[in-house]
């Protein structure tokens, strides 16, 4: 599908992270909570395609602490994602999980 913005069709392929997101709520996610999403720069049209999602601030400090039974591996993987959340933190917005769901299924191209 798309959707015409300032006169501009706007579509964007968001068949991975559609998936991404169902099977998270399939984990437990629910379409009522927040979480944080990375949008690009506008596009001619002036929509900001979301890059790339995060959960909630806390839970991704949570996800990135280590634990006991961390392999080294493991714990490297861990620090090298709590940099990368904290380099692109002050460009996150919030949105429930329902309001990024209905915005890539809309501008879809399948």
């Amino acid at each position: 599908m798309s959707r015409i913005i300032n006169g501009k069709p706007v579509h964007y392929d968001y068949t991975k992270m559609i998936a991404e997101i169902a099977e998270e709520i399939v984990a437990g996610l629910s379409r009522d909570d927040e979480i944080q999403i990375l949008r690009g720069r506008p596009r001619e049209s002036g929509y900001r395609p979301i890059l790339d999602w995060y959960f909630k601030e806390d839970e991704m400090y949570l996800l990135c602490s280590p634990e006991d039974d961390d392999t080294v591996a493991g714990l490297r993987v861990k620090r090298h994602a709590l940099r990368h959340y904290e380099s692109v933190k002050p460009k996150l917005e919030t949105i429930q999980v329902s309001d990024m769901m209905a915005e890539m299924e809309e501008l879809n191209t399948l």
